[in-house]
């Protein structure tokens, strides 16, 4: 045991020179000593108090951030949902334009049969004339070529509408190929909204992550502050009880 000029006393273990505990020379009397004590408790119920509203606070943020949380996950699954959909409409709309496309192909094909078979009515109706104008007594022959006449009109006629079912089917199969790049469009955009809702998603995560280690801290710092306020109500108790010297 050793004191200081400052009024100091200090003890160490005598073993290993390890210092056991300090000692005032000069301590205050009991009743100073009391007042220290009760503003120490003081100061130690007020640390508890501030420490509860940091809590508050630290454990409404953590509700706060769980639910953004679970709004951002919220919005990946509807994005998700959203993508699939997309895929069920551009293999519908994909769907359509292939029937348009190959509905194209068979009015072009049938087009095509018409007008040869046209062609052919109205060059036999060609010869048929000529040779009828060259007999306009043969009235056999004359009847034979206003049925030939008759044919090639009809025909003509069928080769016109298939003509003009050409230019439809075209403009249906056009209009079909603008629908699906249009949902295709769609479903870029959608896959780009899963990207980023998976992005904010993990960020609310994160952050969920952060509060909850703030929300411990202040827990933790509040039960330390409980802790020095048993201790200095404790201290205050032991000097209330030291007897009186009269």
């Amino acid at each position: 045991i050793a004191g200081d000029w400052a009024g100091q006393v200090s003890a160490w273990t005598a073993a290993d020179g390890k210092a056991a505990a300090s000692f005032d020379a000069n301590p205050a009397g009991v009743a100073e000593r009391i007042k220290l004590a009760e503003a120490a408790l003081t100061s130690a119920e007020q640390a508890v108090a501030s420490a509860a509203e940091q809590e508050k606070a630290a454990i409404q943020n953590a509700e706060n951030v769980s639910l953004a949380a679970t709004a951002a996950q919220k919005a990946v699954n509807d994005a998700k949902a959203a993508v699939n959909a997309d895929a069920a409409t551009v293999n519908a709309a994909t769907k359509t334009h292939d029937a348009a496309t190959q509905a194209v192909g068979m009015v072009q094909r049938t087009a095509a049969a018409r007008k040869l078979w046209s062609d052919s009515l109205a060059t036999a109706a060609k010869s048929m004339s000529e040779a009828a104008a060259k007999e306009p007594k043969n009235s056999e022959l004359q009847a034979v070529l206003t049925e030939a006449n008759a044919a090639a009109k009809k025909a003509a006629g069928e080769s016109a509408a298939a003509q003009t079912a050409i230019a439809e089917k075209l403009a249906e199969a056009a209009k079909a190929k603008q629908a699906l790049d249009a949902v295709k469009a769609n479903q870029a955009n959608t896959s780009a909204g899963v990207a980023a809702a998976e992005k904010k998603a993990l960020a609310a995560a994160q952050a969920v992550t952060a509060a909850n280690a703030v929300k411990a801290q202040a827990t933790a710092k509040k039960g330390e502050a409980e802790k020095a306020v048993v201790a200095a109500k404790e201290s205050l108790a032991k000097l209330k009880a030291v007897p009186k010297v009269t």
